[in-house]
């Protein structure tokens, strides 16, 4: 079947061929204009699960500046192979820098990268 970014398609594997009749127009929108958190101050994300093989920056980046400090907790997968396929290898950076502490089971990881396939745990002290 295949991914895609905006604009681009990503195969599943090399020599996969791609059919004009399996692209698909899909209307992307901001996460912070569909929770509309600028609007509503008090607005609290509990739990946001991610699970977007590899695509875990671009989401980040979707989220704006505002929406990220109103998420309590972030539970997200480490796949390094397809993190670095998108380029976003400082992922772990990246959830910190919405102020949340990474958690790999009840251990605290500080490193800024992980070498083996992890689910991980992001969620404010």
């Amino acid at each position: 079947m295949g991914n895609s970014v905006v604009g681009k398609v990503i195969k599943d594997f090399k020599g996969q061929e791609m059919m004009k009749s399996e692209e698909h127009e899909i209307p992307i929108e901001r996460m912070d204009s569909i929770l509309n958190v600028g609007a509503i101050s008090n607005t609290h994300v509990r739990l946001m699960k991610m699970d977007v093989q590899g695509f875990e920056c671009h989401v980040l980046e979707g989220m704006g500046s505002v929406l990220p400090q109103h998420i309590q907790a972030l539970q997200f997968e480490f796949d390094r192979t397809m993190l670095q396929g998108q380029e976003c290898l400082d992922l772990l950076p990246r959830v910190r820098a919405m102020g949340l502490e990474i958690y790999l089971g009840p251990k605290k990881i500080q490193s800024d990268t992980m070498e083996m396939n992890v689910d991980l745990l992001g969620k404010r002290e």
